[in-house]
């Protein structure tokens, strides 16, 4: 049996996919971090985000689910904090809950794919220095 606490850090889209299961960990000490974007964000690194005319309807597949509703459900506990210090009390707090919890965390897709950029370029930055 799981009696140690795990922490599950999933996509949207995908516990959409298998939100069935959720029955299946109700009971368990688990914490699922849902990153909930409104679709599906990895897509967006891909070159047919280029394509506006169907990259959004094809790919981005917009939902306007939060998990709430399949939590209570389930019976799960739920949060979706709102900051970085909101985030780390809710955590803690699901850790030594004992049973599954659910941590809704709401992000932007373009602000995510901005920031992936700036840290791989800052990181190329680094390396072409440290190359000279």
């Amino acid at each position: 049996g799981l009696d140690c606490p795990v922490t599950v850090v999933a996509g949207d889209l995908a516990c959409l996919h298998d939100i069935n299961s959720l029955a299946l960990v109700a009971r368990r000490p688990i914490t699922l971090v849902i990153v909930n974007n409104d679709g599906g964000g990895i897509f967006s690194f891909l070159p047919i985000a280029e394509q506006e005319d169907v990259f959004e309807s094809h790919f981005g597949t917009p939902h306007g689910f939060t998990f709430e509703g399949a939590a209570g459900m389930y019976g799960i506990n739920y949060a979706s904090p709102d900051t970085q210090a909101a985030f780390d009390s809710v955590y803690a707090d699901a850790v030594e809950f004992g049973r599954a919890s659910i941590i809704e965390v709401r992000t932007e897709r373009d602000s995510n794919l901005e920031l992936h950029r700036k840290l791989e370029a800052a990181v190329q930055t680094h390396l072409d220095r440290r190359m000279k």
